[in-house]
């Protein structure tokens, strides 16, 4: 794997970890609404 790639990755798990223990804010975030599954299914 390419290291740039690699250092890339590393950082962004380094990120998801940090979301996961309250430490920082995701940048965005998706709620979906159970009754428009239907719809976005089709």
């Amino acid at each position: 794997m390419d290291k740039a790639l690699f250092e890339r990755l590393t950082h962004s798990m380094a990120q998801m970890n940090e979301i996961i223990e309250g430490t920082r804010q995701p940048s965005r975030t998706f709620e979906v609404d159970a009754m428009k599954i239907k719809e976005i299914r089709r």
